[in-house]
C-alpha cells in the first residue's frame, strides 16, 4: 500500500497509518502519539506549536474532542468535501501552510501515499467526529448558562435541567 521515502520507510508509514486510524476510532487525544505529531510537522506543514502537548491544546475541542484538527486537517488540501458547506473550501491557519501550495502535503512524492491514506480515513470518521463535537460544544454552552444563571440567584429545577441536557449522570446541580 505504502512506498519508502528517503526519510521514512513503508513500514513506518503503515504504522502512522494504523495510529491515525485507532486516533479517528477513538475521538480522543490520548490517542494522538508522537509519531503522528512528529508526521503532522514533518510531512504535513502543520505548526508545531512548541511540542506534543502545545500542538493539542491548540487543535483540542470541547469535551476533549479531536474535530477541530481533524477538519483543518482535511482543510488542508485540494481534496475537499463540498457537501460540508463553504466552511471546507475557507484557507485557515493551522495544517498545510507552507512556501509551497496549500496542497502540497498532499501531492507530495514521498509523502503523498500516506497523506492520501490518511485523508481519506478521516473523511470516513468526519460525521461522527463533527456531531461528537457539536454535542459537547452545546453541552459546554449549556453548562455555562446554568453557571451564569446559578450565580446570579436563578435556581434550574432538575426538570429544566433535564430539558437543557445539563442533567447527565453523575451529576448534581
Amino acid at each position: 500500500m505504502f512506498t519508502d521515502a528517503e526519510f521514512m520507510s513503508a513500514r513506518d508509514k503503515e504504522l502512522i497509518y494504523k495510529a491515525w486510524v485507532r486516533f479517528l476510532k477513538s475521538g480522543g487525544w490520548r490517542k494522538f502519539t508522537k509519531r503522528l505529531y512528529n508526521h503532522a510537522v514533518q510531512h504535513q506543514h502543520c505548526i508545531a506549536h512548541y511540542n506534543h502537548r502545545g500542538f493539542i491544546g491548540a487543535y483540542e475541542g470541547p469535551g476533549h474532542t479531536i474535530w477541530p484538527y481533524v477538519r483543518e486537517f482535511l482543510r488542508g488540501g485540494e481534496v475537499r468535501v463540498r457537501g460540508y458547506g463553504e466552511e471546507w473550501v475557507e484557507h485557515v491557519e493551522g495544517c498545510g501552510e507552507g512556501p509551497e501550495p496549500v496542497s502540497h502535503w498532499r501531492d507530495d512524492e514521498d509523502y503523498g501515499d500516506i497523506n492520501g491514506a490518511m485523508a481519506m480515513v478521516a473523511l470516513e470518521h468526519a460525521d461522527r467526529l463533527r456531531s461528537e463535537w457539536e454535542f459537547y460544544g452545546y453541552t459546554e454552552e449549556v453548562r455555562t448558562f446554568v453557571k451564569q444563571a446559578e450565580s446570579l440567584g436563578v435556581v434550574l429545577t432538575a426538570e429544566q435541567k433535564a430539558i437543557l441536557n445539563v442533567g447527565m449522570a453523575g451529576e448534581n446541580r
